[in-house]
Parts: C-alpha cells; sequence; structure tokens
C-alpha cells in the first residue's frame, strides 16, 4: 500500500494552523512525521486519527467534574481555586498596592 506524504504546509492547511505550529509541533513530537532527507511529511489519515484520538481524550477528562477539597474547619473550596492562579495572585496583589496607596475605597 502506498502512502500519500503531504507537506508541512499542505498538513496545516488541512488543520486550519499555521505553518509554523506544525514545525513546532514536530519538535516537541506532538505529531506523526516521517523526514525525507531535510525534509518533514506527513501522512494525513495518521495525522488526523492523532487528532481525533486527543480530542477524544479530552472530551472524556472535562466530562468527569472535579471534586472539592475539603480544607481545616470543614470549608470546601473550588479544586481550580485550590492552586491558586497567576491571574487571581496578580490581581490580590494589584489591590493590595492600590490599598496601601489609598487608592482602593
Amino acid at each position: 500500500m502506498r502512502r500519500g506524504l503531504v507537506s508541512a504546509s499542505e498538513i496545516a492547511e488541512r488543520l486550519g494552523i499555521q505553518c509554523q505550529t506544525v514545525y513546532l509541533w514536530v519538535r516537541q513530537r506532538r505529531i506523526p512525521f516521517y523526514r525525507v532527507g531535510r525534509l518533514v511529511k506527513f501522512d494525513e489519515a495518521e495525522v488526523l486519527a492523532r487528532f481525533k484520538a486527543e480530542a477524544e481524550q479530552q472530551k472524556s477528562s472535562h466530562e468527569q467534574a472535579p471534586k472539592p477539597i475539603t480544607v481545616s474547619r470543614n470549608v470546601v473550596i473550588d479544586p481550580r481555586r485550590a492552586l491558586g492562579s497567576d491571574s487571581s495572585r496578580a490581581s490580590e496583589q494589584s489591590h493590595r498596592y492600590k490599598a496601601l496607596l489609598g487608592m482602593v475605597k
């Protein structure tokens, strides 16, 4: 069986992404590829099967609701807030800074 290998620009167009993203994924080994000399080629069927499998895996992982976390004093918090995020920390720091300057009423 003969495989039809396509270039990075063709696979990028098929996936609706930029060609640079395809090469990034090649360096990260996130996408199946073949080296033909210095060229990088792709089997379109393999690439699409890989993305389909990843999409199904993400869908199944998102269906499971995160379990609430109980900390001391029986306070239940959302697990997404348990570790905190950089944006929430930044807004807290900004609020503290403004309060220090007397800008917050």
